[in-house]
């Protein structure tokens, strides 16, 4: 087994901080030597989060803090910042540009115009009913769709009569339905935001007992056609299943 070194441990430790509530506010790693401005400095690779309780907003950043006096925080790279409704269901994850200190991100303005990432979540009746995606982000507003975002829209079966509310149906960017009414996949596809063009690279067809009947690509060719319990392989042109007997 492992034998510590006669020189010790390398006694590496992780430090973490917490508010009030218990939550991780302030991550330390251990310290190690990295360049900082051309210079090998020794530092400790930090995280930090900033809960907003009554704005239902968390802030969260990367960067490092100096392992020796002055012991500096510095934030790198972009922030984080996720917002959701009064029940806790999130509607918006954030990445956004920042140049200002540590000290100052709580309490910072981001305005979208700094956004370089951006995804919304629409709910209804306490469920998810759409996802946006932005490719460009508008320097103000939501935007429109197919200009600044993507969209991919959920389904649901009502209440009553057995069904659950169970989401049922999802419709890719263009419109293009990739679940049927059991939520059985019926296409994978690659979606083209260039071109705005939704490619199926398979097609399912199921049988009566929920097994696959066949699959096709975009040629609209089939590549194998079960039946059961008979098994076999047949190629050619995409038709309509056959009755079981």
């Amino acid at each position: 087994g492992w034998t510590l070194p006669a020189s010790g441990g390398a006694n590496l430790a992780t430090e973490y901080q917490f508010d009030a509530f218990g939550r991780v506010t302030r991550t330390l790693g251990p310290a190690h030597t990295a360049l900082v401005a051309g210079t090998p400095t020794s530092i400790r690779a930090a995280a930090w989060t900033f809960y907003n309780d009554a704005a239902h907003e968390t802030r969260h950043a990367q960067g490092y803090a100096l392992a020796a006096s002055p012991y500096t925080e510095t934030i790198v790279g972009p922030i984080s910042i996720t917002r959701t409704d009064r029940d806790g269901r999130t509607t918006e994850r954030i990445q956004a540009a920042y140049s200002g200190t540590l000290a100052g991100l709580a309490s910072a303005t981001v305005l979208q115009s700094d956004y370089t990432a951006w995804t919304t979540y629409q709910y209804s009746k306490t469920r998810l009913v759409s996802t946006r995606v932005y490719d460009d982000t508008p320097s103000s507003g939501s935007g429109t769709e197919g200009t600044n975002y993507e969209q991919t829209s959920y389904g649901y079966e009502t209440f009553g009569a057995g069904k659950m509310g169970r989401q049922n149906r999802t419709l890719a960017p263009d419109g293009w339905p990739m679940t049927d009414w059991q939520g059985t996949i019926r296409d994978v596809a690659t979606y083209n935001a260039a071109t705005n063009v939704t490619t199926i690279a398979n097609h399912k067809v199921y049988e009566a007992f929920g097994k696959v009947h066949s699959k096709s690509g975009p040629n609209g060719r089939h590549d194998l056609r079960l039946h059961w319990p008979l098994l076999r392989r047949r190629h050619g042109l995409a038709v309509e299943p056959e009755p079981l007997v």
